[in-house]
């Protein structure tokens, strides 16, 4: 039987036709962006992410994590991505604990990495590699080479000539030690690591330690979690762990080579100082440096943090980006194992200008090379305090506010 149509019903057959058609092509196009494996980024600074999805490419969805939460309520509550990237510390525990047991990363694969870095690999009991490590940061002193030279010194080796050259250096250009202390995980992070220098790693772990039992303790009593009675309990007498660093940063305060305003900068503030000459010494990651102008930052040469404790025994803070696949996907393992490839590695330091982990592979420049000489030539790198605990941000915040106080007024 032959049916006649009309012009107005043709035309709405038609009409249903390409809104049925577009609604296909829409279906399709979205299975096909979900069958995209899912990439996670879990507290990666922006350049540093830009880097990775520019090598890893457009065949993977990307997803920032929220990492104001322990990344452990992250992974629980969201749909687990394929593959976490996450910075070492608590985080990384928690990623690992996430692994499918299907995963299998291989052995051998980190042969080329520097030792240090290979111990903070496989550094749980099982010895198993669940989690490749792709770039690393560093904790570092940026010491203006000018004011250095007004100031009659040719090098900094010790936390006496830092301060003997910065009092120099107020006296004669009325410069200033600076770092962003508004930022609480930096001030977290500095304690720690001058702790580390001057009274060793034991000092460090037993602070991260005292940390991880007060939280433990308000979370099993249901209680807010206290900042000021923490701070009193790692810094308040010379028995505890962060007391010697808290110390140094009141003298410096009070001796007015720190800046009176540090607890309020930000390090957009900090890189204007820098710009305006006005700071001799500036504490900062290798991810600010490289976010600083390279006119303002070639002024200014880097520095581990000193120590008299001997190199072997050092363990500077130097957080590692690592890749954690989570699921036995063929395509994300893959692409895990491309990372740490010597091009990949090399492609990443430049776009990063952050240090490679493999112990043999160019350098953009000297400073990411220094970064990864100091930390080959120590033990396996400190995550830093912030990420070795696990308080939430606002808990951070309410313990940096503390210390700051405590470094202000002197109220140990």
């Amino acid at each position: 039987m032959h049916i006649k149509l009309n012009k107005h019903k043709k035309l709405v057959i038609i009409s249903i036709c390409a809104v049925f058609s577009i609604i296909l092509l829409s279906s399709i196009l979205t299975v096909s962006v979900q069958k995209k494996p899912s990439i996670a980024f879990y507290n990666i600074p922006e350049q540093t992410v830009s880097g990775l999805q520019e090598l890893l490419g457009d065949s993977f969805s990307y997803v920032t994590l929220n990492s104001s939460r322990p990344l452990a309520w992250e992974l629980e509550k969201r749909a687990k991505p394929a593959m976490v990237i996450t910075p070492s510390g608590k985080a990384l525990q928690d990623a690992k604990k996430a692994v499918s047991k299907k995963v299998q990363l291989g052995t051998g694969i980190l042969k080329d990495a520097t030792s240090s870095i290979r111990e903070l690999s496989i550094a749980d009991k099982s010895k198993e590699i669940k989690a490749l490590p792709v770039l690393s940061s560093h904790l570092e002193i940026a010491v203006q080479t000018q004011e250095l030279k007004k100031a009659g010194k040719k090098i900094i080796n010790s936390w006496y000539d830092l301060e003997q050259f910065a009092i120099a250096a107020n006296e004669k250009s009325g410069t200033k030690i600076a770092f962003a202390g508004k930022d609480s995980a930096l001030l977290l992070d500095i304690l720690g690591a001058m702790t580390e220098a001057i009274s060793g790693k034991q000092s460090y772990e037993n602070a991260v330690q005292l940390i991880e039992i007060a939280e433990d303790k308000n979370h099993n009593n249901k209680a807010e979690f206290n900042g000021e009675e923490t701070a009193k309990a790692l810094a308040g007498s010379p028995d505890t762990p962060l007391y010697e660093a808290v110390r140094m940063l009141n003298r410096w305060y009070k001796e007015g080579i720190l800046f009176p305003e540090t607890f309020s900068l930000e390090q957009k503030t900090v890189q204007a100082l820098m710009e305006n000459k006005s700071t001799c010494a500036v504490i900062m990651t290798l991810d600010a440096h490289r976010q600083a102008a390279h006119t303002t930052i070639s002024r200014y040469s880097s520095i581990y943090f000193p120590s008299n404790i001997p190199a072997y025994s050092r363990a500077f803070t130097a957080p590692v980006y690592f890749a954690v696949p989570l699921k036995n996907n063929r395509q994300v393992i893959k692409a895990a194992l491309q990372l740490i490839s010597v091009q990949s590695q090399e492609a990443l330091s430049r776009t990063t200008g952050l240090a490679p982990v493999l112990a043999r592979c160019r350098t953009p420049d000297k400073q990411s090379d220094d970064a990864r000489y100091w930390v080959a030539a120590t033990n396996s790198p400190l995550a830093g305090l912030s990420r070795d605990i696990s308080l939430s941000e606002s808990q951070q915040a309410a313990l940096a506010d503390s210390f700051a106080a405590m470094i202000r007024f002197g109220t140990f």
